[in-house]
C-alpha cells in the first residue's frame, strides 16, 4: 500500500503539463544582398533574450564569401557549458513580404532550430504582416456623394 506524508504530497506532480511551442515561416538574407534569401522556421522564444540562427541556414545564405562577425557573444542554456558564438547581422521579414528589419544574431553550429527569435522580434514581424485595412473611393463614389450634397442644398 503506498501511502504519501504531508511533505511528498507536496512534490507529487499530478499532471503532465506540456506548453505548445509557437513557430513563424521566415525569409532570411543576409543586408547587404536581400535578394539571395532561405526560407526558415524561427522558434518563437519568450524568455530568449539573443536571436540565434543555425550555421546550416547561414550557410545556406552565404554565397562566396563567408559572412564577417561583427562580435562575439556566449550563449549559456539550461544545462551544459556555455558556447562562444560569433554575431552576425541578417535581414529578416514574413514569409511573403517584403522589406523586412536588421538583426543581429547569434551563429551556433548546434542549434537544432533554424532560428530562434525572441518574442519582440516575432511581435515586430508579425506586425509587418498585417495588412492594413485601406478606404478608396471611386470616382463614381465621389460623383454620386457630389450629387447628393447638391441636391440636398436645393429647396
Amino acid at each position: 500500500m503506498n501511502t504519501l506524508s504531508e511533505n511528498d504530497a507536496d512534490c507529487m506532480i499530478t499532471e503532465s503539463i506540456k506548453h505548445p511551442l509557437n513557430y513563424v515561416n521566415v525569409n532570411v538574407s543576409l543586408p547587404d544582398t536581400p535578394g539571395v534569401s532561405v526560407e526558415a522556421v524561427a522558434l518563437d522564444d519568450s524568455g530568449s533574450e539573443c536571436a540565434l540562427i543555425s550555421q546550416t541556414v547561414l550557410q545556406h545564405i552565404e554565397q562566396t564569401d563567408p559572412v564577417v562577425p561583427i562580435g562575439e557573444v556566449k550563449i549559456s542554456g539550461i544545462c551544459g557549458d556555455s558556447v562562444v558564438c560569433p554575431l552576425v547581422r541578417l535581414r529578416m521579414c514574413p514569409k511573403d513580404v517584403e522589406g523586412g528589419v536588421v538583426i543581429t544574431a547569434a551563429v551556433m553550429s548546434t542549434l537544432s532550430d533554424d532560428l530562434v527569435l525572441p518574442s519582440t522580434i516575432v511581435r515586430c514581424l508579425h506586425e509587418m504582416s498585417t495588412t492594413l485595412e485601406v478606404n478608396v473611393v471611386t470616382r463614381s463614389q465621389t460623383c454620386e456623394n457630389r450629387d447628393e450634397v447638391e441636391n440636398s442644398n436645393v429647396s
